[in-house]
């Protein structure tokens, strides 16, 4: 009819509809470096947040996206083929203590003193990023999380620099990991 307003039946009763649920939190992005076309980051920083929500450093956390798979840092000349030769690091946590020391001078360190928490995403040939995925899915992101939620001393804490590292053998298609202190 014209002229009839037609009232909603939420608003009718005098119910107002339910708050929209608040957007997950995301892990902040350090940096995000550029790839080549023939990589591909294997993970994002929303599915890194939606797996490691509830650890207790998620506030502290932020993410890094390298530019080149980890074996590219060295200065030996590099090509996709050779990604493939060892297991490469995907993805790394890692754990910062840096004091400032007698000859430290914050301007020169960028004023980072303190305990940081970060994790840095690896780049990995764009036909196995959806292999790759599915590896973390299953097995990587757990140990992550575990690594993140283990007690830690204080004396652990003390040191300069920890981290887990999960790696992929490209040519075996199997997952692992190390620690280094």
């Amino acid at each position: 009819m014209p002229g009839t307003v037609i009232e909603d039946s939420l608003s009718s009763s005098g119910k107002t509809p339910p708050p929209e649920p608040p957007a997950p939190a995301l892990i902040p992005t350090r940096y995000r470096q550029p790839i080549g076309r023939d990589l591909s980051h294997p993970i994002g920083a929303a599915q890194l947040s939606a797996a490691l929500a509830g650890v207790p450093q998620f506030d502290a956390l932020s993410v890094s996206f390298s530019g080149v798979p980890s074996l590219w840092n060295d200065t030996r000349p590099a090509g996709p083929e050779q990604v493939e030769k060892d297991p490469q690091p995907i993805l790394s946590a890692w754990f910062t203590h840096r004091r400032p020391g007698v000859s430290s001078n914050a301007n020169q360190l960028g004023g980072e003193f303190g305990e940081r928490w970060g994790l840095t995403v690896y780049p990995v040939p764009s036909g196995l990023k959806a292999t790759v995925r599915a590896a973390l899915d299953a097995e990587g992101l757990t140990v992550v999380q575990e690594w993140l939620t283990a007690p830690r001393t204080d004396t652990w804490r003390v040191a300069l620099r920890h981290e887990i590292e999960v790696l992929y053998d490209f040519d075996a298609r199997v997952m692992s990991w190390r620690e280094t202190l």
